[in-house]
């Protein structure tokens, strides 16, 4: 006896019950690992964050130990301390460019104590030498640091310009130096000058610490030394 055949609709439904089971097996078996490796991270987390407190602890300890120990340099009185600081200034009181490895710059850097003998000592500020770059507001900022760390004390300054692309820089220099020119006591020039960049010192009428003043430009034509300017 023959069987009926079997209708397409009834094929499709039992597919998707059996897709439908599959697809709820495969999400809880996924649902199940994800929450073993959320669980075994959670415990990695734990033991890494109970080591790193650890860590800490041993650190603060440390520290503790360090800010305990006194550095025989420490304990100088601060006149010896500012002295020795005074001796590392080149020969003739020649201190550092404006650039962050300048020596004055760098003894304030050491410690709180060493900043407050290096600004409390105008005589690691009182020589000036500036290289005119593209760096502006960073160069003036320096220039007005070093002017006002100086004190009363006479002034040492030199100004290089050696590229014909600084003269705003160097306009914007001699600008910053102007209100102090009755401290100058060496001012030195050396670079390419436009005459009109020095406008502001025709305003200067009295220069009593003026010991000596040196212009020296460069030949824009041939990048040579045009030859000194004037001296006094």
């Amino acid at each position: 006896m023959d069987h009926p055949p079997r209708s397409s609709t009834n094929d499709a439904l039992s597919l998707s019950k059996t897709d439908a089971s599959t697809i709820k097996l495969g999400t809880r078996l996924l649902n199940d690992a994800l929450r073993f490796r959320a669980l075994k991270l959670d415990t990695k987390i734990a033991i890494l964050r109970a080591q790193l407190n650890d860590l800490l602890a041993q650190r603060a300890t440390a520290q503790e130990g360090l800010d305990a120990i006194t550095y025989p340099v420490l304990t100088l009185p601060v006149e010896i301390t500012s002295q020795i600081f005074k001796w590392t200034l080149a020969p003739g009181g020649v201190a550092s460019t404006l650039t962050a490895e300048g020596k004055s710059l760098v003894l304030g850097h050491i410690c709180q104590l060493w900043r407050q003998i290096a600004l409390s000592t105008p005589e690691l500020w009182n020589t000036i030498n500036i290289a005119v770059g593209p760096a502006l507001d960073s160069d003036l900022s320096r220039i007005h640091t070093f002017l006002s760390r100086s004190s009363s004390m006479a002034l040492s300054i030199s100004i290089n310009a050696d590229s014909r692309r600084s003269q705003l820089a160097f306009r914007a220099a001699v600008d910053a130096l102007v209100p102090y020119s009755r401290a100058w006591k060496n001012l030195s020039i050396f670079g390419y000058i436009v005459w009109q960049n020095l406008q502001p010192l025709h305003a200067i009428q009295q220069l009593p610490h003026l010991e000596s003043l040196t212009l020296i430009q460069l030949d824009a034509a041939t990048d040579g030394m045009l030859g000194t300017l004037f001296q006094k």
